[in-house]
């Protein structure tokens, strides 16, 4: 019998998206990585930059719900809001001076509107149409978007009154990219927004703290295209996890979700596969038992291969599993996951083009084109593993690739580089710098981690493969990945 059912698969690994979790899940759910300690230091502007699916909009929720709970004032607002606000009743781009505007009247219609909150809750009172507090959640709303004119003469001379009154305030600001299309017109507009941020904190002597979370295909194009990008050098913060923290956030949901107790620190010092059996066997079978080099290899190994350092990538690919397993009668065992796993990469193909066609817009193509060619080990006249590329190879096969199409980032007057798009599938998690010592063991680094080696890369001295997340999207014959495997 399956211990999965269509309403609890959500319960047990949680949902895909923060932004729909439920707050007091999301705070139990999570576990604090480096990443999160660099958001919570009291830097006037702190960029949150990552992939999407790596988990900003969880991290930027949980820091605003400690800070709630160490009653340090913070507000929440949506990039999107703030933007849409600015380009209302305006003809081109708005200028810094009224995404400052913008800025301070969301700020202080969230001040409003956590009144009207906290008097019905406080009093008692409904939020009627009618009622007092619901024409005071209309006032902040009508100041945030512009609505009434007389609210925004007021608003500006509350503004300057409401920032000196606090002494300090974390102002989060998620979703700017919602709109993000890759021109230049987006990328300017995101950027008068950091700007006016910039200017807000300045004058408040760094009081007034922001923290913007900002996806990094934008992040890469501001880099290059504005200056503001250097004066907050030092907040840039990049989410990345490690794939054994990833793994143990699934088995804290697991815990969470059968109401046992899950002590951070203790886990931490367990294993994976003491963590697995602990957490996990009530619902994996507990080897793959399929053909080739996975055969009876631990399942906790073969699903963390699919894995590309993103939360969301282990979530969707174990709920996929339990569905199938659900329809089965099955836990997740080997021929559900193994049933799954075309799916899965299907679908990390799909949203790596939605994500990056902006600063590629031939970014599908390009992926298409990397599948595997009928490459030979001239030495030993055999066939070779075709997801694999020593350096020199990768070159070679993205210089064919560029004999086909006109690869061009859409911040750049002239084609891509051999070398810039080996960059760009290896900063998207496509390929994973690899390399293999004289005692057999593979060495594997992804982009975020690469750090003070990226040198090293750049200059040949790592090989690649093509993530596993990736090699049943864009190999025509599926059960071609299985033989290459075996």
């Amino acid at each position: 019998m399956s211990p999965f059912t269509p309403d609890n698969i959500g319960e047990i690994f949680g949902s895909d998206a923060a932004d729909t979790e439920d707050a007091a899940r999301l705070y139990t759910f999570f576990i604090s990585n480096d990443s999160y300690h660099n958001v919570r230091a009291p830097n006037p502007i702190c960029l949150v930059v990552g992939q999407k699916g790596i988990g900003k909009t969880a991290l930027m929720r949980v820091s605003a719900l400690d800070d709630q709970r160490n009653r340090f004032p913070s507000i929440f607002i949506r990039g999107s809001r703030i933007l849409a606000a600015a380009e209302a009743g305006g003809s081109g781009s708005a200028t810094i001076g009224k995404f400052r505007t913008v800025i301070e009247d969301a700020l202080l219609s969230q001040v409003a509107e956590g009144i009207a909150k906290e008097a019905a809750s406080a009093l008692k009172v409904p939020e009627g149409v009618g009622s007092f507090l619901g024409r005071l959640t209309a006032l902040g709303t009508s100041i945030a978007t512009s609505q009434n004119e007389a609210l925004k003469n007021a608003a500006a001379k509350a503004s300057p009154w409401l920032l000196d009154k606090i002494p300090a305030v974390n102002v989060y600001i998620d979703d700017t990219d919602v709109d993000w299309d890759g021109s230049k017109a987006a990328a300017s507009q995101v950027n008068r927004l950091i700007q006016s941020c910039f200017q807000i904190s300045a004058d408040s002597d760094g009081d007034v703290r922001f923290k913007i979370s900002i996806r990094s295909d934008l992040f890469n194009s501001l880099s290059v295209t504005s200056d503001i990008i250097d004066k907050v050098q030092s907040g840039v913060v990049r989410v990345r996890w490690t794939v054994d923290e990833i793994f143990r956030v699934i088995a804290k949901r697991i815990a969470i979700y059968e109401g046992r107790e899950y002590d951070d620190e203790e886990v931490d010092r367990l294993p994976q596969e003491a963590v697995f059996q602990r957490f996990f066997t009530p619902y994996f079978e507990e080897r793959f038992r399929y053909a080739g080099a996975w055969e009876n290899a631990p399942m906790r190994q073969v699903l963390l291969s699919f894995v590309r350092q993103r939360p969301r990538d282990l979530i969707g690919l174990c709920r996929l599993a339990a569905k199938e397993a659900e329809s089965s009668g099955t836990i997740i065992d080997t021929r559900a996951l193994h049933d799954v796993i075309p799916i899965y990469c299907q679908n990390r193909f799909n949203d790596t083009v939605v994500e990056f066609s902006n600063e590629l817009p031939d970014v599908q193509k390009l992926l298409n084109e990397m599948r595997p060619s009928d490459r030979k080990d001239n030495k030993k006249a055999t066939s070779i593993k075709k997801h694999y590329y020593t350096h020199d190879q990768l070159i070679a096969k993205i210089n064919a690739i560029k004999g086909n199409l006109s690869l061009r980032f859409s911040y750049a007057n002239v084609p891509a580089s051999s070398a810039e798009l080996a960059e760009f599938l290896f900063r998207i998690n496509f390929l994973v710098a690899s390399r293999t010592d004289s005692n057999g063991f593979v060495e594997r680094m992804y982009y975020d981690f690469a750090d003070r080696r990226l040198r090293e890369v750049r200059l040949g001295q790592w090989d690649w493969e093509v993530h596993m997340a990736y090699r049943w999207a864009i190999q025509r014959d599926s059960d071609a990945v299985w033989k290459e495997l075996n």
